[in-house]
């Protein structure tokens, strides 16, 4: 391997590895309210307090706002796929939605309310709005009466696979109930084998202008396409990535070996994209986590690939200015 090779390898490695792992941190450390963040207590925390695990687990300062927002985590319900989710009598009758582990029981889960009752008797009451409320009760309790986990996960969940769905149905469904939705005092005593969930926190790095915190983007960089059809959306990244990567692969190969800057942007370019790439197929959305407030303007939320990508072609446009042999030109 020449040297002008692996520069660009460590170029794009650095980008890449760089852009997954700090997701994989804040996907760890940050939660928000559908994204809670998990901790257990174990017999080593006996005698402590809930607030005094939180503290130790996330690193937090004794007064951190995060940890009035603590909750605990109900024992999971064992169901199958085609178990109905919307019954009058038994375990699920006073279930108000479930944190489900969809991508294992050591990743965060995702807050999932039922609320198709609520949906399908708002479509109803615009659609008839002549039907009686008891018809209308009738009518709604039917709709949903037939709706199963599977038809439920599917739905919000596109990255889910058959065996997976299986292993969240049996041990990834933890309920909420109006009796167990409300938050634990932070000095309230740990109990040891009870897992608690941390269910908002940020990081102000420098006040408001400039705060780490969890988000999703189902679009590309800064949100861009995040309004198409989800199914239209990755057809569509899928093809501009491989379109882009093949272009840039070729451009690489068959550059002249004393342009230096333009090589570098586009390997930078290269692997922020193929960082955001990775999310989309294993989640559906990229992780964003940077989130800036000029004053003038609330800046889109965005993750280091979104960096790699602007960075590289900020210095394109620099080279194409400012270097009369720039090969861009």
């Amino acid at each position: 391997m020449s040297r002008r090779s692996l520069l660009l390898a460590l170029v794009f490695a650095a980008w890449f590895v760089g852009d997954l792992w700090t997701k994989h941190w804040a996907d760890r450390s940050l939660a928000a309210g559908d994204h809670p963040v998990p901790f257990e207590v174990t017999d080593a925390d006996a005698g402590r307090t809930v607030g005094e695990v939180a503290v130790e687990r996330f690193g937090l300062e004794a007064g951190d706002p995060a940890l009035q927002s603590i909750t605990r985590l109900e024992p999971a319900i064992t169901l199958t796929p085609d178990s109905r989710l919307y019954v009058q009598e038994g375990p699920l009758a006073d279930v108000r939605g479930f944190y489900v582990f969809w991508r294992g029981l050591d990743s965060p889960p995702r807050r999932m309310v039922l609320g198709d009752r609520a949906r399908i008797t708002r479509w109803l009451r615009m659609a008839k709005p002549e039907m009686d409320p008891a018809a209308l009760r009738a009518a709604v309790e039917a709709e949903v009466s037939g709706i199963t986990v599977d038809d439920w996960l599917s739905e919000s969940l596109r990255r889910l696979s058959d065996a997976r769905l299986a292993d969240t149905a049996a041990r990834g469904l933890n309920p909420i109930t109006p009796s167990t939705a409300g938050r634990v005092d932070p000095a309230a005593p740990a109990v040891p084998g009870t897992t608690y969930l941390l269910t908002d926190r940020q990081i102000d790095v420098a006040g408001d202008w400039f705060k780490l915190v969890y988000a999703e983007n189902p679009g590309a960089a800064f949100g861009f396409l995040k309004g198409l059809p989800a199914g239209a959306r990755d057809l569509v990244f899928l093809l501009l990535t491989l379109i882009v990567g093949a272009v840039i692969i070729v451009v690489l190969v068959r550059m002249a070996p004393e342009h230096r800057l333009v090589p570098i942007a586009l390997t930078g370019i290269l692997g922020g994209a193929a960082g955001n790439f990775v999310d989309r197929i294993r989640y559906g959305y990229v992780i964003d986590f940077i989130d800036m407030d000029l004053g003038f303007m609330h800046w889109p939320t965005y993750n280091v690939a979104d960096i790699a990508i602007s960075v590289g072609v900020v210095l394109l446009l620099l080279d194409m200015l400012f270097n009369k042999k720039s090969p861009l030109v």
